[in-house]
């Protein structure tokens, strides 16, 4: 299988081994927060960015090799740009599942009604409470407009296809309890928590946002808790590295980590492919931002993976600027290679 970059409109896959489970299309660095947490460096959006006939070209490539398949539109805020309910209405008419990754704040009743009128999910991210926390890492008011913009979805007939994701960090990990009862509350039946991803602007005020072990410890608690106490009254789950290795690190055993190379694919909002969700995340543990070829990932075949990392937006480097990765995958008998 042969993946790279998109240039000029043209994405080349030799498609011989692909299953993609999962596309992950970045379609935005612009964002209408700044949050201390973020990951990807969200903001302002780039001048060289997927347009919206590269992301149905891709999606609908990928779709006709496996029609099950379920396309993320994430960013930055994907609703910042103007073409992004376009982009979902387009998919919803050519029956290609979808689900929508924001922030909530960009849910005007307008928006609500187009997405209450698909099938496609939805998910809102927020850091939960207190609100002096929330104001402090996302913005004064940033999660009242969450509130709002979940309210309006639900009122759109979004219940089914809504779920919520906490982001969990030092000053809210502690209010687990208070913010699944809001959420149960305002009527959300889905609710899911993740550490915040040790990457990006968080590792600039890492005292300050990273939990500690014992916190975390002590929120797997409370999840497992709730998880059991509100079974039938809502879903609560993890979607977190940490929380699913957890007891395999209790235990003091290596975690098995099942192979997604060519399952997960993730295209940025500037072209460049990601084919292994495990090895980013590798990546990212250990603050790697550059592009690279990583090696001794051992995967759960057995096999040691060297798999191209696609490169994340650096602050001050245009596009142009942003080199390619060569490189080759070898896991479980499947190749693959990465070019310019």
């Amino acid at each position: 299988m042969c993946i790279t970059a998109l240039h000029s409109g043209i994405l080349r896959v030799d498609h011989a081994q692909l299953s993609t489970k999962q596309l992950y299309v970045e379609l935005t660095r612009a964002c209408n927060l700044r949050c201390t947490f973020c990951y990807n460096w969200s903001g302002e959006a780039l001048a060289e960015e997927l347009s919206l006939s590269d992301v149905l070209r891709i999606a609908h490539w990928f779709a006709r090799l496996n029609p099950a398949m379920l396309v993320i539109i994430g960013g930055g805020e994907p609703l910042v740009r103007d073409d992004c309910l376009d982009i979902l209405e387009a998919l919803h008419v050519d029956g290609i599942r979808a689900m929508l990754l924001t922030n909530g704040i960009g849910v005007t009743p307008e928006v609500a009604h187009r997405l209450g009128r698909l099938q496609h999910r939805v998910q809102v991210s927020m850091a939960g409470l207190p609100d002096v926390a929330d104001a402090a890492l996302r913005g004064r008011g940033a999660l009242a407009q969450t509130f709002r913009g979940i309210r309006l979805l639900l009122e759109n007939g979004m219940v089914s296809r809504l779920s919520v994701a906490v982001i969990l960090h030092r000053q809210n990990i502690e209010h687990i309890d208070e913010t699944v009862a809001d959420l149960i509350q305002l009527g959300v039946r889905r609710i899911g928590f993740s550490e915040v991803v040790r990457q990006g602007r968080a590792t600039e005020r890492s005292a300050e946002i990273f939990p500690s072990l014992d916190q975390l410890l002590m929120a797997s608690m409370k999840i497992g808790t709730l998880k059991a106490s509100l079974r039938g009254k809502a879903d609560i789950y993890t979607s977190d590295w940490f929380f699913a290795l957890l007891p395999y690190v209790l235990r003091g055993q290596r975690p098995p980590l099942p192979c997604t190379l060519h399952e997960e694919i993730s295209i940025a909002y500037t072209g460049e492919v990601g084919l292994c969700a495990h090895l980013d995340h590798a990546c990212q543990q250990r603050g790697v931002y550059f592009p690279i070829t990583w090696g001794d990932i051992v995967c759960s075949r057995g096999r040691l993976c060297e798999v191209p990392v696609r490169p994340l937006p650096i602050p001050g480097v245009s596009v142009s600027q942003m080199p390619y990765i060569r490189g080759q995958a070898v896991c479980g008998g499947n190749s693959a290679d990465a070019d310019e």
